[in-house]
């Protein structure tokens, strides 16, 4: 194909974020970033604005965490970035910019991103922060394309389960997602530092409605089974519960199970109203383990999705294994992450 029309639906701020900077820069490559992303770091050092106001995270007020004049940096450098987007300075430049600030926070603290937590190692190196920035400037320009990619369209801030921030009336020929796995990761809180620093979020309350926004893919939500009506998905899950053993995290797991299915069914759904008839559906999930040695049950999720497809119409074709998956001190053959393939029939 000559040219692709492509709509992203996603909903953290942060990570739509991520990928519209990056989509929004092989559409047209700027050549301008490089020299915002100079004036920027020279405003903060040479203390040319002031910064803005420590955000209310509690992550940022620990010194333990982030030397406060490396946090001033941060901020400083977060307040040159917005006076540029104020003179007028180009959309994709700018939001370039705020990634560069964004993916320089981890490296500045104590911190560091371990699966699904922020874990302090205080023997940790520290960067500094505008040589992070600068560094990280460095590689996007590197990365850039040369030519502008032939794909149009736009990542939407929004919930992909029900693809409303879309065109109502637009159909597709492909409908491509990776749903977050079913292993207790909360990305709201991973990546909670960047978000806040670039003041995505104001106060707790914020953030914690940005929490109960996304799938239900970790026990921080809470969803009685009870309440899901659908006799289908309960007779998709039942065996599963039925191996979730009896301890302190049975509620949590029964609920982020039954949450799950019904996210996906939802999300599936969705995707048949949107497909044109013979379109395709595809998703990439990964299974995953829970519980100790012994006691451990599997959520597949692959084959969970491809049940629920398959009530909703879809027909689907194969289930490729991409990479297997590794737990330590656990094994199981359906730890694996999966690309499915499905179509809507003709008729």
């Amino acid at each position: 194909l000559s040219h692709v029309t492509f709509q992203g639906i996603e909903c953290n701020p942060f990570i739509r974020l991520v990928a519209s900077a990056k989509l929004a820069a092989m559409q047209e490559p700027t050549k301008t970033f490089g020299r915002l992303a100079q004036r920027v770091a020279a405003e903060a050092l040479r203390g040319r604005v002031q910064p803005l106001p420590v955000p209310m995270l509690t992550t940022f007020h620990r010194e333990s965490y982030f030397n406060p004049k490396d946090l001033d940096l941060l901020l400083r450098l977060r307040s040159a970035i917005d006076n540029e987007e104020s003179a007028g300075a180009r959309e994709r430049d700018i939001d370039l910019a705020r990634l560069c600030l964004a993916a320089s926070v981890e490296p500045v603290s104590s911190l560091r991103r371990d699966g699904r937590a922020l874990r302090y190692v205080p023997t940790k190196e520290r960067a500094r922060p505008t040589e992070a920035f600068l560094e990280h400037a460095h590689r996007i320009e590197l990365d850039m394309p040369v030519e502008r990619v032939s794909i149009g369209g736009g990542v939407h801030l929004g919930d992909g389960r029900s693809m409303s921030v879309v065109q109502p009336h637009a159909n597709f020929d492909l409908v491509l997602f990776s749903p977050p796995y079913p292993n207790n990761i909360d990305y709201t809180e991973v990546y909670k530092m960047e978000a806040w620093l670039l003041g995505m979020f104001s106060d707790a309350a914020t953030f914690r409605s940005q929490r109960l926004k996304t799938v239900h893919s970790h026990p921080s939500l809470m969803r009685d089974p009870a309440n899901d009506h659908s006799t289908h998905i309960a007779e998709v899950v039942a065996p599963l519960l039925h191996a979730i053993p009896e301890d302190r995290y049975s509620i949590q797991r029964r609920s982020m199970v039954c949450g799950y299915a019904r996210d996906m069914a939802q999300t599936l759904e969705s995707a048949w109203d949107r497909l044109r008839p013979g379109g395709s559906l595809v998703y990439i999930v990964g299974n995953s383990l829970h519980g100790k040695e012994g006691e451990g049950f599997v959520v597949a999720a692959d084959l969970i999705m491809a049940e629920l497809a398959t009530h909703q119409g879809f027909s689907v074709d194969r289930l490729d294994v991409a990479r297997r998956l590794h737990r330590r001190h656990s094994r199981s053959p359906f730890l694996r992450e999966s690309v499915v393939f499905a179509r809507k029939p003709r008729n």
